[in-house]
Parts: structure tokens; sequence; C-alpha cells
């Protein structure tokens, strides 16, 4: 009986230590909603109510996260004001911070969640998602975020350190240029494409962007090497007023196209010697 009575005891300490160390307390942040959609508010209840079911953080308190913001003058803080979103997370006491975007895209609705250390600044996960079908699967794209939010493990290295053995580099104008092994998942506008780009974290890297029409023709016409593109047009970062350049990739065709079009987007980084 005594023996029995100290090892429950000693997994019941075990629990409670490993509860502890695992657990990061997150701040969830009201979404930032571009097309004044509405459904900033639903989406940070969801994103809060995934949290809560994490084996890796827990949610702090919306009503002390908005006194937070209310002393700063601060409602909503935008998805790339890291520097922002740190500052508030050490004012609440929060390990990281959750900054969200909802915008409107035609018919759809294009997300994004980050989770920002608020020691560091830096985003250690962040991911996008576009609805297919407008408001019908909106809640279930987001349902889905907060799932991938909620689990990822800060701990494990896979996330930021995905392997690069499957990253090409190419020569395009006598400069060297580190291109992602795929395209993202959703086509995009133009906006959403550029942001998404210098967004971006992946393979250990935080400085991909948008190429130029130059560049994309260069990455055309590597594509036997580099693969994975699809016929339909790309974006490039060069625009104009209403317009910005794309090439098909297909025949190679570049043109001027309304930033509204959603076409394909694949990210580059430069690699200096």
């Amino acid at each position: 009986m005594k023996n029995t009575l100290v090892t429950f005891a000693v997994i019941v300490f075990m629990t409670i230590n490993f509860t502890g160390f695992t657990q990061n307390k997150v701040a969830v942040l009201s979404p930032e909603d571009k097309s004044n959609s509405g459904f900033a508010n639903v989406m940070r209840e969801m994103l809060i109510t995934g949290i809560s079911k994490s084996d890796y953080y827990s949610p702090i308190t919306k009503a002390l996260v908005d006194k937070v913001l209310k002393e700063n003058n601060n409602k909503i803080v935008e998805v790339g004001d890291e520097e922002m979103v740190s500052k508030l997370g050490k004012q609440v006491g929060a390990d990281f911070i959750c900054v969200s975007m909802v915008q409107k895209v035609d018919s759809n609705f294009f997300i994004t969640t980050k989770l920002v250390n608020a020691e560091t600044s830096s985003v250690v996960f962040q991911e996008y998602l576009r609805t297919e079908k407008g408001e019908e699967d909106l809640y279930d794209k987001v349902d889905e975020l907060a799932k991938m939010l909620s689990n990822f493990n800060n701990n494990s290295s896979s996330y930021q350190n995905e392997s690069n053995d499957n990253l090409i580099a190419v020569e395009i104008d006598f400069l060297k240029y580190m291109v992602m092994p795929k395209d993202f998942d959703n086509q995009m506008n133009y906006v959403i494409a550029r942001d998404a780009c210098s967004d971006l974290i992946a393979h250990g890297y935080d400085d991909w962007f948008l190429p130029t029409r130059d560049q994309l023709n260069g990455l055309y016409l590597n594509k036997e090497k580099l693969g994975g593109f699809g016929s339909d047009p790309y974006w490039s970062v060069s625009a104009l007023d209403k317009e910005a350049n794309a090439q098909n990739f297909d025949k190679g065709v570049q043109q001027d196209l309304p930033k509204s079009t959603v076409l394909n987007v694949r990210c580059i980084r430069m690699i200096y010697d």
C-alpha cells in the first residue's frame, strides 16, 4: 500500500511538472479585418478555443489582453508589426502572442495566423488558408488553423528547420537565388501574394520575397530544373498603379493583369556568398 501511494505521488508530481514546463501562455489578439468582413470576433474566439485544447499552450484571458490593448490605444495590431506585438506580449505576461488576419478576396476569404515569441519578437509559426466556398467554409478553415496552431510544438525544430535537401539555387543575371520547392497551396491576388512572400518563414530563412518580372522569367527558364510549376500565370512584384506583371509558365508569356486577379505564387530569396 505504501509503495502504491509513493508511486501515485511520483506520477502526480511528474504530471504537474510536465504540464508546467510544456504549457506556454498565449495572448490571442483580435484579428486584423482588412475588408471589414465582421468575422474577426468569431475568428478570435475560435483561436482561443483551439489553443485552450492544446498540450503546449494555454490562453491568457481575453479581458486581460483587451485591458492592455486599451491602455496602449491599440485595439487592432497589424500582423506584420512584430515589435508592437512583442511589447504587448511582455506587458500582458505572455510567452507568445497570436496575431491573425482575415481578408475577403473576391467571393472567398484569405486568413492567416502567426505565433510570435514575446521575448525575441521572432515568428515561430505561421500558416495561410483560403476558403473555397466563401462564408460557407470560413469557419471550417478557421477551425483548421486553430487545430494547426494548437498542435504546433515550439520545442520541436521541425517547423523552422525544414529540410533544405529539396531547395534548389538558380543563377539569374549573375545573381544567385534560392527558390521555394513549391507554390503556396492557394492562389492569391497581388497584394496578398506580395505580403505572403515577405512574411514567409521557411527552411530557416525569413527573407523571402516575390520575384521581379526579370527574376520570374529566370524561374521560367529554369522551370524544368526547379520543378513543381503549374501552367497558370505567376505573380511578379513588378507593378503599376492598378496592374502588376505576371508570367504564364506554359509558354512564358508575360502580361500585366489587374491586382485583384488570383494567380499562382512562388517565393525566392537572394543568396549572399
